[in-house]
């Protein structure tokens, strides 16, 4: 029994969830997600101490439950004439005390229905690729097949074990989540619903192209422009007659300017070797020229060649791998799903191999299979494009040159910490000319304009941060101006905790622009060419290094000290 007093008001909200927290923990699971309101009620009830203790009686819970409300300050005046005249006070102190606005058995109940039923359907696609001879038999795979077999079924039991834990773990906590008045997160929290109900891949509009191998989506990826009506009715045209596809998506898409794209693509990415682009340009030739054959194997090779390309820069060592192995390596790295990457993982090796070994397929033609090289093409360097790596955010950034998307401190601070970053993985090699000349030509400009802002925002943001910590510390007879680095743990003595939590909360914001300031002031010269920046615009840069630098210095002892340094020093 928790013996929680019936004649002490309940003041805070905080003081409330300490309450409810406890509670919660102590209603019987059979009761919490029972089918009782009176049950939950009593069960909770029970932990006031009542004199004498109340009984699981409806009159008795319904007093009791009225008393609990009066602690709250929400007595019969609060309540507006719908919930007294619809609401009986088991109902209010259900939802006000309780913050219940349903049974959580009721969720309960549902969600283990539709758990249960994923369930039910990985199993069934587990049994299926159990069946298959060299998994019965817990062979080692021997070809490009069973390394796809293989990789899916070890998605599908991964995928049984989230279930497995969802269910045995998650859904009570959930249902109880679900049946809370407070559900929703700004108003989308029904967006949300499904993701949190099944919190696994199996919940998601056409997962079985991600867990059944011959599912493998080798359509999507040539439609995506297109608007979704006309690409559905493509969709089933492609099954069905590439012939006829392609001349529809001319219509839409035609292919001499996927053609040029992918030119002008591979031309926009530096890490792409000249030659290759040399042979993006004969592929434009073979093509018009409908020599498909010399088309479709200079083609295939391209493919695996910017994956080769892709590795150098995400996971260097794997550039001479296998082509499945390539792609693998850069999932990681990826911006696009990865049921996008498993066309080129699984399916295109098996084209390639054939290919390879026996020419074509007899049953298609040519000219279609080289248009599907094309468009498989374009894919790849979007995927290139979307890379999320330094490396990517950089090119984008120097080839840009928007003032409107980088016109801020924390754009530059941003800016120097790639610009190190790739320092450091030996990368800067691919844009020594344009660096050069955003160096020169627009990071000049940008600091003339905003050098006086910097100044300005600094010294905004000292005043909201100086009085507070002034005020904390005041209590041990000292004061930010005053205070010296080493006499700081002493001074720090019974008002740290208090000091942090002003550091981390309060304040955040505040401390971390002046933490960018300081950054850029730092690293300026390490990045910047400072013959490039006109000498009154050095001067001022200078002049307020010399003012920031000893104050941010004190305040990361400050958040360090106060053991605020976890929040901001990841």
């Amino acid at each position: 029994m928790l013996n929680i007093s019936i004649d002490q008001p309940i003041k805070t909200v905080g003081h409330q969830y300490r309450i409810l927290d406890k509670l919660l923990k102590k209603i019987p699971q059979a009761v919490l997600f029972g089918n009782s309101r009176q049950d939950i009620c009593y069960q909770a009830l029970r932990h006031f101490d009542f004199s004498p203790p109340i009984n699981n009686d409806y009159h008795q819970i319904e007093k009791a439950a009225g008393k609990v409300l009066e602690l709250l300050g929400l007595d019969q005046d609060y309540f507006n004439e719908y919930e007294k005249d619809n609401k009986s006070v088991i109902d209010r102190f259900m939802h006000h005390f309780l913050e219940l606005k349903d049974l959580p058995g009721t969720h309960l109940a549902i969600l283990k229905n539709k758990v249960s039923a994923d369930l039910v359907t990985i199993n069934e696609m587990i049994d299926k690729y159990e069946a298959i001879a060299f998994i019965q038999e817990n062979r080692k795979a021997r070809n490009q097949t069973e390394l796809t077999q293989k990789e899916f079924y070890e998605r599908c039991l991964a995928e049984r074990n989230k279930i497995r834990q969802h269910l045995r773990y998650g859904l009570k906590k959930r249902a109880l989540s679900k049946a809370g008045t407070f559900t929703t997160i700004g108003g989308i929290g029904f967006l949300l619903d499904a993701e949190f109900d099944r919190p696994y891949s199996l919940q998601w509009y056409q997962a079985e192209k991600y867990f059944d191998y011959q599912q493998i989506d080798t359509v999507t990826h040539r439609l995506l422009p297109i608007p979704i009506r006309i690409a559905r009715e493509l969709m089933r045209t492609y099954r069905r007659s590439k012939t006829e596809f392609y001349s529809e998506l001319q219509e839409h898409r035609p292919i001499n300017n996927v053609l040029l794209q992918l030119k002008a693509s591979a031309e926009f990415l530096p890490f792409i070797p000249q030659q290759r682009n040399e042979i993006f340009k004969e592929l434009i030739g073979l093509f018009n020229d409908s020599r498909f054959y010399g088309f479709y194997a200079l083609g295939m090779t391209q493919i695996e060649g910017l994956f080769t390309d892709m590795c150098q820069l995400c996971s260097p060592g794997m550039e001479n791998k296998s082509l499945p192995l390539k792609v693998a390596a850069i999932k990681p790295f990826a911006g696009v799903g990865i049921s996008r990457l498993d066309y080129f993982n699984h399916h295109l090796p098996h084209l390639r191999n054939r290919f390879l070994h026996h020419g074509t397929d007899q049953t298609e033609e040519i000219e279609n299979l080289c248009k599907d090289l094309i468009y498989d093409l374009e894919e790849v360097l979007t995927i290139f494009n979307k890379l999320e790596l330094d490396v990517i955010k950089f090119l984008k950034t120097i080839r840009q040159r928007d003032i409107v998307s980088f016109n801020s401190l924390m754009d530059l601070t941003t800016y120097f910490k790639l610009f190190l970053s790739l320092k450091r993985k030996d990368q800067l090699k691919y844009f020594s000319v344009e660096i050069q000349s955003f160096h020169h030509v627009f990071i000049p400009g940008l600091l003339e304009e905003i050098i006086q802002e910097m100044a300005d925002n600094y010294q905004k943001e000292m005043n909201e941060i100086v009085p507070v910590i002034d005020f904390l510390l005041n209590r041990n007879k000292s004061d930010f101006k005053n205070i010296k680095i080493s006499e700081m743990g002493a001074k720090l003595i019974r008002i740290k905790k208090r000091m942090a939590a002003n550091l981390e909360r309060g304040l955040r914001d505040q401390i971390m622009n002046v933490f960018e300031l300081c950054y850029f002031l730092s690293f300026w010269k390490k990045v910047l060419d400072p013959n490039a920046i006109e000498p009154s615009v050095k001067n001022e840069i200078e002049l307020l290094s010399l003012k920031v630098k000893p104050e941010a210095k004190k305040l990361q002892m400050l958040v360090r000290i106060s053991g605020a340094e976890q929040s901001y020093f990841k």
